[in-house]
């Protein structure tokens, strides 16, 4: 930490008092192995576009003229150009690039001063930052800057509250680098809806999806993103060598560096039980086995890693390895990366067979479809309907569901869990051309009570497989129905 860097902090805790305790600070020195990939030639580290790291994402947006060279970095620790010797900084694009940080469950922090240096601290340079913050309810605040002409780090206090994203700003004709971001997390994030029970399980054989022309690519309710740590970015391939079918296939490998990102299209959790890697070359083709390690790693909800295994390639051709996973793995995933070694020296890997355990499918569900106000009186004696679309991937939708199709017998109707009223009726609601379904239901039996702001269903199709959805209502009449406790 700078001299002023101290005198900053002491001075937080004069005007925060008991505050002071929830400071926290971002040093980027806790990065692993896997997250800095590859030390290239200039002994620095491509890191890509995009890092996740104590709970906050940072992305680059790249130099305008797409050079994937230019993206987040980090200086080897003992370089002289690293501006905090023993440790990591974070290097910051080229010129006319900007670098945002935000945290990864998207509540609001408050930042109170951050360490920034030229981008090459082996020379005496000066260029203008500018750092730019979005306020909570709009509006934004800005602080321009140019770092002097003194090799090392400069604190820059701040001292911004209730933000949702911090932006640098480079108009230099070099990246800066910076450190020690000091921050408050909101104290009272929004905790969000509940986690939604993994209650279905699928496997993923690719047999049946073309993905050899998408990029990102999406199969069974989930993206499939070829990342990088550098290089350009190849799309998702498909029929490997030595398989009963399609696999997923990714290249990679400690030459390249590249990876898999995979996240599920609802944004939901999912977990992962286990799957079958193979690696190509996997013969004796170039006149040796190829020796490759892979890494395979989850990330908790928070962005967090949360568990990782490792995959080294058996010395046999076609051979492939099937991996079961801890039960660590079995729910509470938002992403998981598949990725080479950097002491890999294969160039490719498949995944086939992935057993992955999901949320029930996520509907689109209405209350009162022709209105938009949604209101609910929770003392009303009366019913009320509401309705389930049809929807399919090919139109736009996030899934392809069939509302035709629903049991009415296991249809559950708010946090009352009411029962369906009456006979169910199909018709077009929305104007698709496609047949939805809709429902009714007695408000006393659904449990609504006031200041409720959201209202759940959940139930089975006829062949047992379940969905679950949520639309959003507003509470009238609670100053005279008594509905408080």
């Amino acid at each position: 930490m700078t001299r002023l860097g101290y005198w900053v902090l002491l001075g937080l805790t004069l005007k925060l008092g008991s505050v002071q305790a929830q400071v926290e600070t971002i040093d980027f020195d806790n990065l692993t192995q896997q997250q800095l990939g590859v030390l290239y030639c200039c002994d620095f580290y491509k890191l890509g576009f995009s890092l996740d790291i104590d709970g906050y994402n940072f992305t680059n947006t790249g130099h305008p003229d797409g050079n994937s060279e230019y993206g987040l970095a980090v200086w080897g620790t003992d370089h002289s150009a690293n501006a905090d010797p023993g440790g990591f900084t974070l290097r910051a694009g080229y010129s006319d690039s900007v670098t945002t940080m935000t945290r990864i469950d998207n509540a609001t922090f408050s930042v109170w001063s951050v360490d920034i240096a030229n981008w090459n601290n082996a020379y005496a340079l000066s260029g203008p930052v500018t750092i730019r913050a979005d306020l909570e309810g709009g509006g934004t605040v800005t602080k321009n800057i140019t770092t002097d002409l003194f090799l090392g780090l400069e604190t820059v206090e701040l001292i911004w509250t209730d933000i949702t994203a911090l932006h640098f700003e480079s108009g230099a004709s070099y990246p800066y680098q910076f450190d020690n971001i000091h921050f408050v997390p909101d104290q009272n994030p929004d905790p969000g809806p509940a986690p939604i029970p993994l209650t279905r399980q699928i496997t993923m054989t690719f047999d049946d999806v073309v993905l050899n022309s998408c990029s990102p690519c999406q199969a069974y309710g989930f993206t499939f993103q070829p990342g990088f740590f550098g290089g350009n970015s190849p799309n998702p391939y498909q029929a490997p060598p030595n398989s009963d079918g399609e696999a997923l296939y990714g290249i990679g490998g400690g030459q390249t560096g590249r990876h898999f990102l995979m996240t599920p299209v609802s944004g939901l959790e999912f977990g992962i039980e286990s799957l079958d890697v193979n690696f190509w070359p996997d013969d004796n083709s170039y006149g040796m086995f190829y020796t490759d390690t892979w890494v395979l790693r989850g990330y908790d909800t928070s962005g967090k890693p949360l568990a990782e295994v490792t995959i080294q390639q058996p010395n046999e051709a076609g051979a492939w390895v099937s991996v079961d996973l801890d039960p660590i793995w079995h729910s509470g995933v938002s992403k998981i990366e598949f990725f080479g070694q950097q002491d890999s020296y294969g160039m490719f890997a498949f995944m086939d067979n992935l057993v992955v355990n999901v949320p029930p499918t996520q509907v689109e569900f209405d209350v009162q479809p022709w209105f938009t106000e949604n209101e609910i009186d929770p003392a009303s004696p009366y019913g009320m309907p509401v309705g389930i679309y049809t929807t399919s991937v090919a139109d736009g939708d996030a899934v392809d569901f069939d509302a035709t199709q629903i049991d009415a017998s296991t249809v559950k109707l708010g946090y009352g869990e009411a029962p369906v009223l009456g006979t169910t009726t199909v018709l077009d609601l929305d104007g698709d051309l496609d047949n939805d379904l809709l429902l009714g239901f007695t408000i006393a039996d659904s449990g609504v009570v006031c200041e409720d702001t959201d209202f759940p269903v959940s139930g089975e199709t006829t062949d047992g497989e379940p969905f679950s959805g949520v639309d959003s209502i507003t509470t009238i009449n609670c100053e005279t129905s008594s509905c408080h406790p």
